[in-house]
């Protein structure tokens, strides 16, 4: 995985946890790899973090009532939709015998897509 370049590390989160760092990266998946997503926790010494240059953005710590979440919105159903309306300016889903046969051709591309539209949304949001 990785030789085609679609395994460039690209953390969506960099935070401080503890003495540690910590990076969770969504990995948008690759035909030619054949991997669907995939979301990766990667922990680092600070000094390898540094190597690396990330940069954590806040500390992950419990809060008041003793937790902590950090949320990575993947996709909805209308990011789906509007990835599926893209798809459809390029091929006719209807020209498929099957919907299972389109997915194999286009189900990644799919998936895909609407991750980075929700990506998008949510990095205007923030």
């Amino acid at each position: 995985m990785g030789q085609c370049g679609c395994g460039d590390f690209s953390p969506e989160e960099v935070v401080k946890f503890g003495n540690h760092i910590l990076a969770i990266e969504i990995y948008p998946g690759c035909d030619d790899c054949e991997t669907g997503l995939i979301s990766t926790l990667h922990v680092f010494t600070p000094e390898y973090a540094a190597d690396w240059r990330l940069e954590p953005e806040k500390e992950f710590k419990p809060d008041q009532y003793g937790q902590a979440q950090i949320d990575i919105p993947l996709m909805g159903k209308e990011d789906l939709i509007e990835a599926l309306n893209k798809i459809r300016e390029e091929v006719d889903p209807e020209e498929y015998d099957n919907f299972e046969d389109f997915l194999q051709d286009y189900g990644l591309r799919l998936l895909q897509e609407a991750f980075f539209i929700r990506r998008k949304k949510t990095k205007q949001n923030r």
